[in-house]
């Protein structure tokens, strides 16, 4: 069977699991993410149509992402919280882009900088051939990493990094969300099963639409 009628991410999947999207926009929709979410509100942004990675998306694609980006921003700062943009993209013809999106307090997203080049200092191979970390402040995550890598990449409300995987095996898929929860004092995402009656996902999904104004 085809990537399309199989992959959770795809719409045209039988399973897909429509009633978690929250807003659905011409090139991409932003879905509920439910089990192994830091957040009640956690949320994920992802193209309509398969792309590997943000980074690789169509123009037209990505300026809705950023678009998108900009309303939860602006949603969440409406609570007096910042947030937190997560993406881990990998190589393979299962693969489909997806931005986590993670709500947290102000002081945690201005702490990010700090945690995550740390973390990403650590990461990988010690004989990596990339720079372990890639400010991505002032070109952004395009115009700062290669086409076609595999890459991690953390984005807070002015600046991001981004740190390319040179072994895919060794760099852990929920990277990004354990460092945001050893942040917040909480349990690793990978053994927080949240999930849920679809009545309280979808309340979920109605207190997300008002942020976004939909």
């Amino acid at each position: 069977m085809s990537v399309m009628n199989t992959h959770p991410f795809s719409m045209e999947n039988p399973k897909f699991k429509q009633h978690l999207v929250v807003t659905t926009r011409q090139h991409c929709y932003v879905m509920l993410k439910t089990n192994n979410s830091l957040d009640e509100l956690s949320c994920s942004i992802v193209p309509i149509k398969q792309s590997m990675s943000a980074r690789n998306c169509p123009e037209e694609v990505w300026e809705e992402m950023q678009s998108i980006k900009a309303d939860l921003r602006r949603g969440f700062g409406g609570l007096g919280k910042g947030v937190l943009f997560l993406e881990t993209a990998s190589r393979g013809y299962r693969g489909w882009a997806n931005v986590e999106v993670i709500p947290v307090e102000m002081d945690v997203e201005m702490d990010a900088p700090l945690y995550f080049k740390q973390a990403l200092d650590q990461a990988d191979e010690e004989w990596s051939v990339h720079k372990k970390v890639i400010d991505t402040s002032q070109k952004g995550l395009r115009r700062s990493i290669p086409d076609n890598m595999p890459y991690f990449f953390i984005e807070w409300s002015r600046g991001g990094m981004a740190h390319i995987i040179e072994d895919a095996e060794q760099f852990p898929h929920d990277f990004g969300s354990d460092i945001v929860a050893g942040m917040i004092g909480v349990d690793p995402v990978r053994v927080k099963k949240q999930g849920g009656a679809k009545g309280a996902e979808q309340a979920r999904v109605a207190e997300l639409k008002g942020l976004l104004r939909e």
